[in-house]
């Protein structure tokens, strides 16, 4: 057995880069991961602190995926610790944290108590596999509360997050000329701008967001829509935006990877509006000090909206009510006082609990121990 840390993840985006940068400081880790996941994270590829090894992934049948080299390298090499994500439909996954049990390996389960697409049997496997750790690491404390009774003494919440100590400082640094000029270049304009980060999927429900820009425009206001990101929803969406007549108040920013361009979209906007399940993309937003509109009810979202709080971060809307959404964005827009105290209580939050030096802290503070009951 090596005294290293092999961490099993889908793929490895630009924010968990960063993220596993710091842990390898305190840490031996290696990671293994594939260029690519099935909700659509692409993999950064330069330089690491850390040892990787990057792995084919194969599908299988019922939507379930295979990770070439992760069981046999358990096997043949064992770590003193192996942290598996916790996607049950890896199931190159479960078997290696089979293998590790056999091989006296601490296991730690890492990933959400549950998803926005979590259905019966994914969260029997996920819950499975978690019974497989000695330790289980969800994405938020209060998370913790919704896994069963007996898994909840070997859990920890990391406050999942992004590099938001850099984000705020991108706000201070960007001027009202550089914001000036960044928005005659970008067709924005005086008006309000709403804002939707991330990819444009199904589940996000952009159409929600389009359909409601079109009610508050019937209703008077001048509001605009900017589209940061993209994927395989767009040419349907901008065919929406065309019947419903507000195409031309629709901006399609793309895809954008430079931080600080993403910084200039973010700070030209007033309000995160996202009509499907959230994400990370909500802490993006809290930490540029935007408001947000999400969804009322928590099981429409991944774990990160269980840090919003409505009237205090932003507003919610009801999904199951027509007009709820532009009922409730009209209401914030026309009180901007409102809008600026609730982006700035959001980013205090931010400010004051999240970021990846603490994430990285508490995972190696979790990793780095002994292993816990497994009964």
């Amino acid at each position: 057995m090596n005294g290293e840390t092999l961490i099993v993840q889908p793929a490895m985006p630009e924010y968990r880069r960063g993220f596993l940068d710091r842990v390898a400081q305190q840490l031996p880790i290696r990671v293994m991961y594939s260029t690519s996941s099935p909700d659509g994270a692409s993999s950064h590829s330069s330089e690491t602190a850390f040892d990787r090894d990057v792995v084919d992934c194969v599908p299988l049948p019922m939507y379930l995926f295979w990770q070439k080299g992760v069981v046999a390298s358990v096997w043949r090499r064992p770590p003193r610790h192996l942290v598996i994500g916790g996607n049950p439909r890896y199931l190159s996954s479960v078997v290696a944290a089979l293998v590790a049990k056999l091989k006296g390996v601490h296991i730690t389960w890492w990933g959400h108590a549950r998803s926005s697409t979590s259905g019966s049997f994914g969260t029997w496997l996920r819950t499975r596999m978690m019974r497989l750790a000695d330790r289980v690491l969800v994405y938020y404390p209060e998370e913790i509360p919704l896994l069963p009774r007996r898994l909840q003494d070997r859990a920890a919440g990391l406050d999942n997050s992004i590099d938001t100590d850099r984000i705020i400082a991108l706000c201070r640094d960007i001027t009202d000329d550089e914001l000036a000029g960044f928005a005659a270049r970008n067709r924005v304009g005086q008006q309000p701008l709403l804002i939707t980060l991330g990819r444009l999927t199904r589940k996000a429900r952009a159409d929600r967001v389009i359909r409601a820009l079109a009610e508050l425009r019937q209703s008077g206001s001048d509001a605009r829509l900017a589209f940061v990101g993209d994927g395989p929803e767009r040419q349907a969406l901008e065919t929406l935006a065309g019947d419903l007549g507000v195409a031309e108040a629709v901006i399609w920013a793309g895809e954008v990877l430079d931080e600080h361009q993403l910084a200039m979209w973010m700070r030209s906007a007033c309000l995160f509006v996202y009509g499907g399940a959230v994400g990370l993309s909500l802490i993006h937003a809290f930490a540029y000090g935007l408001p947000a509109v999400i969804s009322s009810n928590p099981r429409d979202h991944n774990p990160e909206a269980l840090l919003f709080v409505d009237g205090e971060f932003g507003a919610a809307f009801d999904t199951d009510a027509a007009g709820s959404l532009s009922t409730v964005l009209l209401d914030l827009l026309g009180d901007e006082q409102a809008l600026a105290a609730r982006g700035q209580a959001a980013q205090e939050m931010v400010a004051s609990r999240l970021g990846i030096d603490r994430m990285a802290a508490r995972f190696v503070a979790a990793v780095g121990g002994e292993p816990g009951s497994t009964s």
